[in-house]
């Protein structure tokens, strides 16, 4: 797939590098020179103002599948930018937003693909400070979010159909990470002074009901922060 990164700050150029190395291909336009350049060996990049129409229209943006507008400090250049991307016809614009008034302008403009990374960043900083257990934090929207949560000692040998995440605790399970070993060397090796067992994750999509927990693994459930939180409180023994 092919996507356009306005704005080559932290936040865009970190989105930029994880996105080419999922074999995306990227283009990252900024009109500094300097970070075109320092950029160039992540992705393609190109030096040019986003407010100027013809040149944005230069690069064929509108043929991308997505445009991020990751402009992280000139409120006005991100405005602009928007408002030509629009006019353009772009389908998909995701939009960076740097305060509660620059959403609302760009939601009224017609932007509903939204993010806040540092909103995002404290979120998941503050769960890990104020709820044990939690790995990472996914937003959705408002206050519905993915939790990657380590599974109490006592679920190990249950059913996952014996824990009822929906009735109870009004949380959607979506996946399950287990931690397995690998057929390298070394795990063949193991037990050898030394030599410690390669190990990986496996995700667990599919027939979730009947899936028996094991020692270790992660969840991945879905719902208001609140009711995680709750959840969390409920369950002990870790």
């Amino acid at each position: 797939m092919m996507y356009v990164i306005i704005g080559l700050g932290t936040f865009g150029v970190s989105l930029g590098k994880t996105l080419n190395a999922m074999g995306n291909d990227v283009l990252g336009i900024d009109a500094s020179m300097e970070k075109v350049e320092m950029h160039k060996t992540d992705f393609d990049t190109v030096c040019l103002n986003s407010t100027d129409e013809t040149a944005l229209k230069s690069q064929q943006v509108n043929e991308a599948d997505a445009v991020i507008v990751a402009i992280g400090e000139d409120w006005a250049a991100s405005v602009q930018t928007t408002a030509i991307l629009l006019n353009m016809g772009v389908k998909n614009i995701i939009g960076r937003s740097l305060s509660p008034l620059h959403d609302m302008v760009l939601r009224r403009m017609g932007v509903t693909n939204i993010v806040n990374p540092e909103e995002t960043a404290a979120r998941s900083i503050a769960n890990h400070l104020m709820l044990e257990n939690v790995v990472s934090t996914y937003s959705i929207t408002g206050e519905v979010v993915v939790d990657e949560v380590v599974i109490p000692n006592y679920y190990v040998g249950q059913k996952v159909s014996q824990i009822n995440f929906k009735e109870e605790y009004n949380l959607n399970l979506i996946a399950i990470k287990h931690e397995v070993e690998s057929s390298s060397i070394a795990s063949k090796m193991k037990g050898i002074i030394g030599v410690e067992a390669s190990k990986h994750w496996k995700a667990i999509t599919d027939g979730l009901d009947s899936y028996i927990f094991g020692k270790g693994d992660h969840i991945y459930v879905c719902g208001e922060q609140t009711d995680i939180a709750k959840y969390l409180k409920s369950v002990n023994d870790y």
